[in-house]
């Protein structure tokens, strides 16, 4: 195959971002268990699985030729607090600017809403960076937080 047949087929894949649906949940239940032991604690687990069975209004999923990669979304945390939670992309799709697409989706659906003043989130020290590239500023850690070696990293952006 010449570069120029397989660059063809790579402009054909489609990345797609759409609001969650319940028939999506079995494929981010697979993608969450993907990114067990590194990024999430198995412990996470029963928290996510509520989390999905609830109505979701801000919660999305990113799909690369047709199979979804990723998950994020956003609540209220408190008046004017947008709290990015849940967000996840397949191992097999890390450091490929896929994470970084989904999540400047994110930003910018709770930039339309005009009552958000604040996006923040809470991570890891195995994600901080990729936050704090995006602009977003550690205010709290806490040591073994999600399990024993996996930290609280409490972050977050103004947006006013």
């Amino acid at each position: 195959m010449s570069s120029k047949s397989f660059i063809n087929i790579v402009r054909r894949k489609e990345k797609m971002i759409s609001k969650y649906q319940n028939q999506n949940r079995d494929s981010l239940v697979e993608i969450f268990k993907g990114n067990i032991p590194k990024y999430f604690d198995q412990s996470e687990l029963d928290p996510f699985l509520n989390f999905l069975d609830k109505s979701l209004e801000s919660y999305y999923t990113l799909s690369f030729d047709n199979e979804i990669i990723g998950a994020g979304g956003f609540i209220a945390e408190t008046p004017g607090d947008a709290r990015i939670v849940w967000f996840m992309i397949d191992a097999k799709f890390h450091n490929r600017g896929f994470g970084k697409q989904l999540f400047q989706f994110l930003e910018s659906e709770i930039n339309e809403d005009k009552n958000y003043q604040v996006i923040s989130l809470n991570t890891s020290q195995l994600t901080n960076v990729f936050y704090e590239k995006l602009g977003y500023v550690v205010l709290k850690t806490s040591p073994d937080y999600w399990a024993p070696g996996m930290h609280l990293f409490y972050m977050e952006k103004d947006i006013s």
